[in-house]
């Protein structure tokens, strides 16, 4: 009886909060996994006035030739905007200068960085953001739900499989 009260109580817990094999399909390519935390990435920002920071990463597959840099992309919040201020390709160091990243050889995967108001989420274990393009405002914005890694460090690039990471 024990056991199958534990077992009943860790399906309930798991599917309550699914992170599975799973993509979204996203303007640039395609997203393998997005979070967030309230530790700080080893990236030094040229902004960081946002009180209650919280750090939002979306891993991204990127599309043959497609190039990906801060200035594409802003994520909405609980009807604020929050601009992209890093990038990474794969493991590699956080670019906050604008540079743009492109898809040489077709497997490379690119991190966008977005500082968040931490008074507005990081509460709940998930957060549906919308990503828009900066340049297209008016644009149909893709909906991509975050994963809360509390104070947990970002998961590496490496680790996430082609399947994708993402909270269904």
């Amino acid at each position: 009886m024990k056991m199958r009260c534990f077992f009943s109580a860790a399906v309930l817990f798991s599917a309550a909060f699914a992170v599975t094999a799973a993509t979204v399909d996203f303007r640039s390519g395609t997203v393998l996994a997005a979070e967030f935390t309230n530790r700080k990435p080893e990236v030094k920002l040229v902004q960081e006035d946002v009180a209650n920071r919280i750090f939002a990463r979306m891993v991204i597959k990127l599309a043959p030739e497609r190039k990906l840099s801060i200035y594409d992309y802003q994520l909405h919040a609980f009807g604020r905007g929050f601009k992209a201020v890093a990038v990474s390709v794969n493991n590699g160091e956080w670019l906050t200068g604008g540079e743009a990243v492109e898809n040489i050889d077709g497997k490379t995967r690119v991190s966008l960085l977005f500082v968040v108001d931490g008074s507005v989420i990081g509460k709940k274990d998930s957060e549906t953001f919308e990503v828009i393009p900066s340049a297209l405002p008016n644009a149909k914005p893709d909906v991509i739900k975050f994963k809360n890694i509390k104070d947990g460090r970002f998961s590496s690039v490496t680790s996430i499989p082609e399947s994708g990471r993402m909270v269904k």
